[in-house]
């Protein structure tokens, strides 16, 4: 039986919880049941459909499933000395290894390597030599394009998911997914660094949970990872693993005086070297680095000696994180740790996006969606470069709507509009012209009839299995070697409603050498009859243009001088060349970009989109899941920050894959300066102040932004003694700092102030006066669903569309006021 095997993982990230690697081998036979069954990148379905088909998935007689639970301590021991890609190659093997498979017709694994080809390899090699593998398939994003590989992406995820339930379950308190970015995970890390050690369940060498635990003062966590269950981290206890995890200070580095015992000074090296390893694709230098030093510190210039080490050290570090585990990777590092450190890239490759060559005048572009729906973000980075070049020459860009198929694509009427509105709220500007195929239908038919009547195309009636066999064979079609006025008849008849030609029955080819290399170049297909009518001409024309020849003839009507499209359309280039030659045209000069990949979308198309939305698993094309331009206006981001991020990904034909992360850290920088920020209390605890001396004045100010003195002060009333005070009950201990105000013990019933001035490094949290406040919602998508957080936010009015910042929680919109008064958020990010 030949058999087809997926690995993937789930859990690379978070900060709590395992990383766990599936496996899942299925008979070659049984791959369109998966297909069938709905199986797809776990990230796109939603947790009922993925526990569905996962218990499916294990109930069948013939599929076999592997699982590599690999605890935290695994995860902390092995990257003291190897990469986080070195242990998942481990683990990939083991879990293939453990299947119960001796042939394997072919292994797709998800790469999670930068390099895909070397993760395979480096995979394969790990899978004993009793077993035999014929093919190994590696490939970024194989969980959204192959079921077999979605099938153990599903698997993976349903355990680790019931891992953290079982985590929270045990604790006594809400978790979150384990992620940094989850607001429920970042609430719940001081109670899980509450204790002498951190969490057992934490992954400790994680820079959050260093960032946390060093916080409170107590220093880099000390631990040893004992009894680590195998290399598996199964059922089995053989092989118990020894580690300590003290860690050096300064990542090893020689102890330093005074001005170089700063944290801060150990954070500006670390995050010069990133940015420099960055910059320079892994071959960052110590001198470059150092001159960055200088510039940002230049006190520290008298211990110059002392820190070529300490820089050295940084540098190779840096190195080896962009050559072992990606530039994306650093790049997300720094945007977690330093994200002011990007400005200067993002910045160059906004001003360096090349011109286009030949320093060309006259330029024109055009954006050419089909509007079956609105805009999504791949379709934004076609608006983002195509307006950007036509800004840098002086040229114009064209929005045409490329909306000639009716039958598997329709267009939607509302489309046109809101592709028109999107487009001009992206750029800041209305597109030069707005052109619409389906309106110019008589000047594509009146080409067509040229080109039958000069034999460069004809009418061709063969069964479409018939003409491929004849095409592959490279052999000429019964019907090219008709007369050209049979072809013209053909063509009238096709137009005919009363010539009894049907959808499908009669297309028109355009007549190339049949002895090209290239199949799909050998006498290509133009215009065919198509009767489901259109929603802006209705029933007027019966033959439509496919769009390698609408798009081919348009372009020279509207004199376009430069096409920018995804380089799995070099085909349409060359079809459409071949056509240009031979009516003496001269095509536009082309240029190309690769795949881009959004982690967190997994695979989503217009269709399938609005089969969801019509089906109800969405409320519309702006909910908040989708990756739509509507969805990122609704939850507030700025349209500068999608045009930066398309800017900085520049014009590569290379694959790339991105976090939204990524996208989120350009719209920081939009939006960050200019947005208040407010207290909201989630899960509220009451709690009576007790106060023995007064506040001195009577209002109590906050400052609206802390960076920014322009925006003013939110102004409270002064607190009293016997006022009720809210505060989290994530945050509940006995000793707090209230933001802006005291220093506080608590108890059950109160809290009792202090002091005023902080005068210790107990944590610092967010409150509001219960009686200076009003009920709020906000709304956090986790896993795939709409989750409500009830709580308390600060007394302020404010209207629908307003973005703002809550305090230890992240960005968020108002998309509701109800009638009660009660405001709704919708969490944007961190």
């Amino acid at each position: 039986m030949l058999m087809i095997v997926g690995a993937d993982e789930a859990g690379r990230g978070p900060v709590l919880g395992p990383l766990v690697v599936a496996a899942v081998a299925i008979p070659a036979t049984d791959l369109q049941r998966l297909i069938d069954l709905g199986v797809d990148d776990s990230k796109a379905l939603s947790p009922k459909k993925r526990e569905e088909l996962n218990q499916i998935i294990h109930q069948e007689p013939t599929w076999q499933v592997s699982i590599i639970e690999c605890s935290p301590e695994r995860i902390d021991v092995t990257m003291e000395k190897k990469t986080l890609n070195d242990l998942e190659v481990d683990l990939f093997g083991e879990a293939i290894d453990s299947l119960e498979v001796e042939r394997i017709e072919e292994l797709i694994l998800d790469a999670c390597d930068t390099n895909e080809a070397r993760f395979g390899r480096n995979v394969a090699s790990k899978i004993s030599s009793g077993k035999i593998v014929e093919t190994v398939i590696s490939k970024h994003g194989a969980d959204a394009e192959n079921p077999v590989v979605g099938a153990a992406s599903i698997v993976a995820k349903v355990h680790r998911d019931k891992v953290i339930q079982s985590i929270a379950k045990d604790r006594g308190f809400n978790v979150g997914s384990g992620y940094p970015s989850d607001p429920n995970t970042r609430s719940a890390l001081p109670r899980l660094l509450s204790q002498e050690q951190p969490d057992l369940d934490l992954r400790w060498g994680w820079k959050t949970v260093e960032k946390h635990w060093s916080e409170s003062g107590r220093g880099p966590p000390q631990n040893v990872r004992i009894s680590l269950r195998g290399a598996d981290n199964r059922e089995s206890t053989n092989g118990l693993w020894q580690a300590s995890r003290a860690k050096p200070t300064h990542r090893g580095m020689i102890a330093m005086t005074s001005d170089l015992d700063d944290p801060e000074v150990a954070k500006a090296i670390r995050k010069f070297a990133l940015q420099n390893a960055l910059e320079y694709d892994g071959a960052g230098e110590m001198k470059s680095v150092l001159g960055r030093m200088f510039g940002a510190h230049p006190n520290l210039k008298k211990y110059a000696r002392d820190l070529v080490g300490l820089i050295q050290n940084a540098v190779d570090e840096a190195n080896k994180l962009a050559n072992e585990q990606g530039l994306e990777h650093v790049r997300i590092l720094l945007e977690e740790e330093a994200p002011e450190a990007l400005e200067k890239r993002v910045k160059e490759r906004r001003e360096g996006l090349r011109p286009l060559d030949g320093e060309p005048t006259g330029v024109v572009l055009r954006f050419a969606p089909n509007p079956n729906g609105p805009m999504s973000l791949g379709h934004s980075r076609g608006v983002v470069i195509n307006s950007e070049f036509a800004r840098m020459h002086e040229g114009e860009v064209i929005l045409r709507f490329d909306d000639t198929d009716t039958k598997r694509k329709p267009p939607s009427i509302e489309a046109y509009d809101t592709i028109a509105k999107e487009f001009e709220w992206l750029t800041g500007r209305a597109p030069d012209r707005i052109v619409t195929a389906s309106e110019r239908m008589p000047l594509y038919l009146a080409h067509v009839i040229e080109d039958i009547e000069a034999e460069r195309a004809y009418v061709c009636t063969c069964a479409a299995g018939d003409f491929k066999e004849l095409r592959d064979a490279k052999k000429t079609c019964p019907c090219r070697s008709l007369a050209t006025t049979e072809h013209v008849e053909r063509w009238e008849r096709m137009n005919d409603p009363k010539g009894g030609w049907q959808d499908g029955d009669a297309v028109v080819r355009i007549r190339t050498d049949l002895t090209l290399p290239n199949p799909a170049l050998r006498d290509w297909p133009a215009l065919r009859i198509q009767t489901a009518p259109h929603p802006k001409v209705g029933d007027a024309y019966r033959v439509w243009p496919l769009l390698d020849y609408q798009s081919a003839i348009e372009d020279h009507l509207q004199g376009v001088t430069h096409i920018v499209r995804g380089k799995d359309l070099m085909d349409s280039t060359r079809k459409q060349t071949l056509l240009y030659d031979m009516r003496g045209w001269k095509y536009p000069d082309t240029l190309y970009w690769g795949r881009v990949k959004v982690h967190e979308f997994g695979s989503f198309s217009t269709s399938a989109m609005r089969t969801d939305i019509e089906a109800g698993t969405y409320s519309g094309w702006d909910d908040p899941r989708l990756p739509t331009i509507a969805a990122f206006r609704s939850k507030g981001y700025a349209p500068e920050a999608i045009r930066s991020f398309w800017l900085e990904q520049g014009l590569t034909q290379k694959d790339i894959a991105v976090s939204m992360k990524t996208i989120e850290s350009h719209n920081v920088k939009a939006i960050e300066s200019t947005t208040p920020r407010y207290s909201f209390v989630q899960d509220p605890l009451s709690r009576r102040l007790g106060m023995h001396e007064t506040w001195p004045s009577n209002c109590f100010n906050i400052p609206s932004h802390p960076e920014n003195a322009s925006m003013g002060n939110r102004q409270w009333p002064a607190p009293k003694d016997g006022d009720s005070i809210l505060i989290q009950a994530t945050d509940f201990s006995a000793s707090l700092r209230l933001k802006e105000f005291a220093n506080v013990t608590v108890s059950e019933d109160a809290a009792i102030v202090e002091d005023f001035d902080r005068s210790d490094r107990r944590q610092i949290i967010h409150w509001v006066l219960e009686h200076h406040s009003r009920d709020a919602v906000l709304l956090i998508v986790e896993e795939n669903q709409i989750k409500r957080h009830p709580g308390r936010l600060e007394n302020v009015d404010l209207e629908l569309g307003k973005v703002v910042q809550l305090e230890r929680v992240g960005f968020a919109i108002v998309t509701e006021i109800q009638e009660d008064g009660t405001l709704v958020f919708t969490y944007l990010h961190d």
